[in-house]
């Protein structure tokens, strides 16, 4: 029977199913379209985790409307039931969009006049609707190409005109468009404009509207809410456009106040966007006022509280304030953090490491000292607050250490290398005490002998020599919690060949050869040293020597399989005419 049947469609597996059904076809048994659009919906649930799937999807369910429209039978009980519907079409439209192909838009739009043929000679049960045209919609709107989105919004305007029989702009509809449009406001100068021009038509549809009392007596096409308002202004605050995302939000707080229905009450969504916009025009005050406001009136435990990202927005204000207090009230800001951490057990509102790892970059950015010193002071505040709240998810880990190593290797004051060095000893004394999880990599080594081979401190060169020697005796006693690699190696031939001691330079570069021949599978030998080494000898070494010691050096490395390229001839060349 048709449950039966019903229940195999969904269970089985949809190309055999398929088989299936057209053997029975074959046999003269009439096939309901109902059927076949099962057996489409569950092949579209069964490749949902499969992109390798997805892509053959759109042609599997072409297979199956055009053997639909096959009259391989005679009779028009036959060409009834496999005459297939606009819902067959509208999940051949999904498919293609899905499908990640490259062809999907020229091969989708090609289902539309299909659909009109088809409809016009009578061969589809109903006509061309909306959900149709909302399917061709999300199909170019899902594209990267600009006039793909154009011509979604051609499409949109003619439904919107009546050019479109019987398919005209529902919520679904606007929701594309508008949705589309913002996700390419950072590199399309003009979709911000028609995005601030479509908003402004939706604002008009929900005024135009008769309400009396709180029945309406008709809902508005467009069905504007909060959440969209609140995308709008985060993606137009990530393009830098601030004053338009203010604009926005003050947009739908009148509506808010005109119409007072609870889909444009502001949520968190909105007042998170608006977080990230105070966060970036240095107000911070204004971000932590609408955060403790939400604290107030919403408590820790609805769904309007104030989530993590709003109090890393907060920290992140006040960390890249420029206001002359901004230490003290950065760490004011995180005492407040950890206060509510402990006293509510909200783990989950602790800064996330990523975020805080990209945090440190922007306030460390530049050379100066007082950048360096600045990112280092919330680093220690943020160690501090991990302490106190006994977290079994880390703040911090060895990607901050890292972050703040980098930083003060690239900073200018004298101390920069010692300060570098002391966070790479910190982060050995506490893996010693028990925190593997902050055992020093090989990147962290690799900064602290940047930051010493960049410094013209006397000594500098043997505190970089006396850290790369320390890695190395630790590799081959058989700890491999920081493993040399090329990067390593050649931060301290950098270093040599850039002070002019050639010798050191060589035996670096024998050392790391002799590792790479010893099983070191980390190490990955490449012409970029070998160049920054010929280099150092053209610069630094007198002609004699030089071009010996240059030809020695490609020797070495080829025993590694690294090449000269055009640039180390290039060197070699000068080296070989020039008068020093």
């Amino acid at each position: 029977g048709k449950e039966g049947l019903q229940d195999l469609v969904e269970h089985m597996h949809p190309v055999r199913m398929f088989d299936f059904l057209k053997n029975w076809r074959i046999q003269g048994i009439t096939m309901l379209p109902q059927i076949h659009l099962i057996l489409m919906q569950t092949a579209s649930e069964a490749t949902q985790n499969s992109p390798a799937d997805r892509k053959k999807l759109p042609l599997f369910f072409g297979e199956i409307i055009r053997y639909m429209l096959l009259e391989q039978l005679p009779g028009p009980a036959h060409l009834a039931g496999a005459r297939p519907g606009v819902d067959h079409f509208i999940l051949l439209l999904k498919a293609w969009a899905e499908s990640g192909r490259d062809d999907r838009i020229s091969r989708g739009i090609q289902t539309i006049p299909m659909v009109q043929e088809l409809s016009r000679r009578r061969r589809i049960h109903f006509r061309p609707n909306t959900l149709l045209y909302n399917a061709l919609l999300q199909l170019l709107a899902s594209s990267a190409d600009a006039n793909d989105l154009r011509n979604a919004e051609r499409v949109f305007h003619e439904m919107e005109k009546g050019l479109v029989p019987d398919a005209s702009p529902d919520k679904i509809s606007y929701r594309i468009i508008f949705y589309g449009l913002a996700n390419v406001i950072a590199h399309d100068s003009q979709a911000k404009d028609r995005i601030m021009a479509l908003l402004r038509e939706m604002e008009r549809e929900e005024e135009q509207h008769d309400i009396v009392g709180s029945f309406q007596l008709h809902r508005p096409r467009a069905q504007l809410d909060a959440a969209m308002y609140g995308y709008l202004i985060l993606k137009l605050a990530h393009a830098g456009h601030f004053d338009q995302a203010e604009q926005v939000y003050q947009s739908l707080l009148s509506m808010y106040t005109k119409f007072r229905e609870p889909r444009f009450c502001p949520d968190y969504h909105v007042k998170r966007a608006l977080c990230f916009v105070y966060a970036r025009t240095g107000r911070p005050r204004e971000a932590e006022k609408m955060v403790l406001g939400m604290e107030d009136e919403f408590g820790l435990d609805s769904e309007n509280s104030p989530k993590r990202s709003h109090y890393e927005f907060v920290l992140d204000s006040w960390a890249t304030s420029k206001s002359q207090d901004t230490e003290q009230q950065t760490a004011r800001w995180i005492r407040h953090i950890q206060s509510i951490v402990t006293k509510h057990n909200a783990h989950h509102l602790l800064p996330r490491r990523w975020y805080i790892v990209d945090l440190l970059g922007r306030l460390g950015k530049g050379t100066k000292e007082n950048a360096a010193q600045k990112a280092e002071l919330l680093f220690r505040a943020l160690i501090d607050l991990e302490k106190s709240v006994n977290s079994n998810d880390p703040v911090v880990n060895h990607d901050h250490y890292n972050r703040m190593i980098q930083i003060w290797a690239k900073c200018q004051d004298k101390e920069a290398p010692r300060r570098a060095e002391q966070l790479l000893l910190d982060m050995r004394k506490r893996a010693t005490n028990g925190e593997r999880r902050l055992h020093p990599q090989t990147s962290h080594y690799t900064a602290v002998i940047n930051a010493w081979s960049r410094s013209r401190q006397p000594g500098s060169l043997e505190r970089a020599e006396a850290i790369f020697n320390f890695v190395r005796k630790q590799y081959h006693s058989g700890n491999r919690d920081a493993i040399p690699d090329e990067v390593f190696y050649g931060s301290m031939i950098s270093c040599y060949a850039r002070s002019g001691d050639l010798d050191k330079m060589e035996k670096i570069a024998t050392l790391m050869v002799d590792d790479w021949l010893g099983g070191n599978n980390r190490l990955e030998p490449n012409t970029s040293i070998l160049n920054s080494m010929v280099l150092g000898i053209l610069l630094k070494q007198k002609k004699p020597h030089a071009l010996k010691r240059a030809r020695r050096l490609v020797k070495l490395m080829a025993q590694v399989g690294v090449q000269a390229d055009e640039r180390t001839n290039s060197l070699l060349v000068e080296i070989k005419s020039s008068r020093r």
